[in-house]
Formats: structure tokens, sequence, C-alpha cells
């Protein structure tokens, strides 16, 4: 039987809940004005956006190029977790 395995990076987008790393962090930001964050913010990661992670599953599993293959979506760029806390930060109204 032919397979494709598709794992994902970072997840983040519009529909996310609170298992969302990204939707909890803004979520924290928004209604108490503080993010509680449990590290030294040097962890990275490879957010990708779920429209952009899905239109690469459809592609990825429209091609015979990527049968019986294990594949990972993530988004192009690195970003430090410590990053990301500076971007909610200075968009943050409080």
């Amino acid at each position: 039987m032919d397979y494709t395995i598709i794992r994902y990076g970072s997840l983040y987008g519009e529909r996310a809940d609170h298992h969302n790393g990204v939707y909890r962090l803004l979520r924290q930001a928004l209604e108490k004005g503080e993010i509680v964050h449990r590290g030294d913010g040097e962890e990275v990661r490879e957010y990708i956006h779920a429209k952009d992670a899905a239109k690469l599953s459809v592609d990825i599993l429209a091609s015979k190029e990527f049968t019986n293959q294990h594949m990972m979506i993530t988004g192009l760029e690195r970003l430090k977790q410590k990053d990301l806390l500076k971007m909610i930060q200075e968009m943050s109204p409080n």
C-alpha cells in the first residue's frame, strides 16, 4: 500500500484554539497584558500559517513524487521564541 506521511512545524492561523502555542501567547497578551513563558527564549520554531500548510499538503498528496515518503512542512524562517514574544509585545495594546 502506498503512503505519504506529512508532519507539520509550528502552525498558526485564524481558527487556532487553546492548544496552539501562538494562540495562547496572543490571548495572554490581550487578556492579561502579560505573557508567562517557561524557557529561556532561545527555543527555535519554524512557524507556518495553516492555509500555507494546507496548500502544500494538497500539492504533496497530488504528486506521485512524494509517494512512500515522509514529509515535514515548516515555515521558511527560523524564529527564536524571544523574538516572537518581542513581536507580540510590540503589537499588543497593553
